[in-house]
């Protein structure tokens, strides 16, 4: 088994109490063995501190550490906050790898909360040297397979030669190219998946466990039951796509549709953990 529960992920102090929510699920069903983060800005890594402590399987980086390459800072210059943070995805995936020459690297987004353990997703991952995760779009959104047939939120490289040559791929592609519209061939940092198995063939493991990447763009597939689950599987991770806390208390859960089911076995506790997480960093920051 080539890729280990080493992760990577990246947040700004606007995303932080999903970061958190994202780390503590981790640390919580899965046992990492290291959490790499990258902070976006200067709040990030002391508020983390506070509610982590000096957990020793959080390894915190600074967006400065990175910026000294000329070519993620002309990035830097000419794109969208959001188009920037999409071509750090790969950059820092990149960089971990060859600053800590870790065995593997799996990058997470940040808005993504851990229901159950991981070990599944290893076992079916198997030997391979990739791994991504398809979108599995509701039928009537299939049309946005023009975006990517693959989700940018939990993809995992080993550090060998098959691994490294797609991670430096997507890197450079994405320094290259990285804009919120949509081109022939790509599309954000998200199009670029699409080329993963056509270029590397049986080493990249398409995540068939329906329980991996679970979403707003796919939940209407699937019998949500307590867990939670869907179709009777255990969720291992949900991707809070679009949740967002809009003023004063008020929660937008997501654009698409939502069940009742959903918001009873997948959404409610989420919000809690959000909240738990805002009211600490509420009272965090005004003691700083």
């Amino acid at each position: 088994m080539k890729i280990k529960k080493i992760f990577c992920t990246l947040f700004d102090s606007m995303y932080m109490a999903k970061g958190m929510a994202l780390i503590e699920s981790l640390i919580e069903k899965c046992n990492p063995e290291t959490i790499f983060v990258l902070a976006l800005d200067d709040k990030v890594t002391p508020t983390l501190l506070a509610r982590f402590g000096s957990a020793p399987q959080i390894i915190h980086n600074s967006l400065d550490e990175l910026m000294q390459d000329h070519h993620l800072a002309y990035a830097y210059k000419n794109r969208s906050k959001i188009e920037f943070y999409w071509t750090l995805a790969s950059y820092y995936s990149n960089w971990v790898l060859d600053t800590y020459d870790t065995p593997s690297i799996t990058y997470l987004d940040s808005d993504m909360y851990f229901y159950d353990n991981c070990d599944k997703l290893l076992k079916e991952i198997g030997d391979c040297s990739i791994a991504i995760t398809p979108h599995r779009f509701i039928p009537e959104k299939k049309h946005l397979e023009c975006n990517g047939t693959y989700n940018v939120g939990w993809i995992s490289f080993a550090n060998d030669y098959t691994g490294n040559t797609c991670l430096d791929w997507w890197r450079h592609s994405c320094l290259e190219w990285c804009y919120s519209r949509v081109e022939p061939s790509r599309f954000g940092d998200q199009k670029y998946l699409d080329e993963f198995i056509p270029m590397f063939g049986d080493t990249v493991c398409s995540i068939d466990n329906i329980g991996a990447g679970t979403a707003p763009w796919n939940l209407g597939n699937y019998k949500v039951g307590p867990g939670p689950t869907v179709d009777g599987k255990p969720i291992i991770f949900y991707h809070f796509h679009e949740f967002a806390e809009i003023k004063d208390g008020l929660i937008r859960y997501t654009n698409y549709i939502l069940r009742a089911e959903d918001i009873k076995y997948i959404y409610d506790q989420y919000v809690k953990e959000y909240y738990k997480n805002k009211d600490f960093i509420t009272k965090h920051w005004s003691r700083v």
